[in-house]
C-alpha cells in the first residue's frame, strides 16, 4: 500500500482504499447477489460468488431458451396438423366415395396433435421451472418444502403458467369427431352448422401468444449480463421491454407479426364462411 493511505479487510468485506468502512454488498456482487446466496460458502471472496452466479444465470437461460423453443415447435406443428385435419373431415363430409384411408389418416392427426400437446406442455412445465431456479439464482428464497404452485405465485408466474396451459388444452379431441354446433346468424337468418373440430382448430391459434415470446428468446437483451446492466439503472429488463425494442428495431419482426395477424383472420373467414347453413334449421 502507499505511504499514508490504509488498505485493509474487515469482517464487512472489502475495505475501500483510504477508508474504513467496508463497500455496500450490492457493489461487491455486481447489484445482484443476495447477502444469502453469499452465506453459501465463507472460503470464496464475494467476487468468486458473483462470477458464478453470473454463469449460471446464463446456463439457465440458454436451457429455458431451449425449452420455450421445443414448447413452441409443438404448439406450431400441432396447429399446422389441426388444419391439414380440418381439411381432410371437410373433404370426407362433403364429397361422395369411400373416405376409409381418410378417416384412418384423420384419426392419426389427432393423436399426434394429442402427443403434441403433450410435449408442449412439458415443455412448458420444465421452462417455467427453470424461471424459478432462475429467481433462486437472483436471490428469491423459497422455504424448503414450498410447492411448485406456492413457488410460481411468489414469483408472480401462476397466471402466466396457468394461461399458457389453459391454451394448450384446446385442440381436436380425438374421441369426439361428430359434433356439430349451430349458430345464429343474423344476417341470413338461420343458424349455421359448423364442425365442432373446426371450432376447436380455430381456438387453436390461440397457441400463436407464444410466438412473440419465442421471437424476444433470441435478443440479445435476453441475456444475463443485459438483465444486471438493466438493474444497475433501476430498469427490469422483461420480456415486454425486449418486444417493445425488437419491434422498433426490427422490421422484420414487425412483418411477421402483421402477416401472422392476417393470416389468423383469414382463416377464420375462410372456415365460418365454408359452412353452409343447415337447411333444417332455417
Amino acid at each position: 500500500p502507499e505511504r499514508g493511505v490504509w488498505v485493509g479487510r474487515g469482517a464487512g468485506g472489502d475495505m475501500d482504499r483510504g477508508s474504513a468502512q467496508p463497500l455496500p454488498a450490492n457493489n461487491r456482487v455486481a447489484g445482484f447477489i443476495s447477502k444469502r446466496w453469499l452465506t453459501i460458502s465463507k472460503k470464496s471472496t464475494p467476487t468468486k460468488h458473483a462470477m458464478h452466479c453470473f454463469e449460471e444465470q446464463r446456463i439457465l437461460i440458454a436451457s429455458n431458451t431451449w425449452w420455450f423453443t421445443f414448447s413452441t415447435a409443438c404448439s406450431l406443428l400441432g396447429i399446422l396438423l389441426a388444419v391439414a385435419n380440418s381439411e381432410i373431415d371437410f373433404i370426407v363430409v362433403r364429397t361422395e366415395g369411400d373416405h376409409s384411408a381418410w378417416r384412418v389418416v384423420s384419426h392419426a392427426l389427432k393423436y399426434s396433435i394429442l402427443g403434441l400437446t403433450v410435449a408442449a406442455i412439458f415443455g412448458l412445465l420444465t421452462y417455467y421451472q427453470g424461471k424459478l431456479a432462475l429467481n433462486q439464482v437472483r436471490g428469491m428464497y423459497f422455504a424448503d418444502g414450498t410447492t411448485l404452485a406456492s413457488k410460481l405465485h411468489l414469483s408472480g408466474l401462476l397466471v402466466p403458467c396457468a394461461l399458457d396451459i389453459a391454451v394448450q388444452l384446446v385442440f381436436p379431441f380425438p374421441l369426439y369427431t361428430d359434433g356439430e354446433a349451430y349458430i345464429w346468424d343474423s344476417v341470413l337468418g338461420h343458424y349455421s352448422q359448423y364442425p365442432v373440430q373446426d371450432l376447436l382448430t380455430c381456438a387453436m391459434l390461440m397457441r400463436l401468444v407464444l410466438l412473440p415470446r419465442f421471437l424476444c428468446s433470441f435478443h440479445d437483451l435476453n441475456a444475463a449480463d443485459a438483465r444486471v446492466y438493466g438493474r444497475l439503472v433501476s430498469l427490469e429488463v422483461d420480456t415486454g421491454l425486449i418486444a417493445k425494442v425488437l419491434l422498433n428495431e426490427s422490421v422484420g419482426a414487425l412483418v411477421v407479426v402483421w402477416v401472422i395477424s392476417i393470416g389468423v383472420f383469414a382463416y377464420f373467414l375462410y372456415i365460418f364462411e365454408r359452412q353452409d347453413a343447415d337447411p333444417r334449421s332455417v
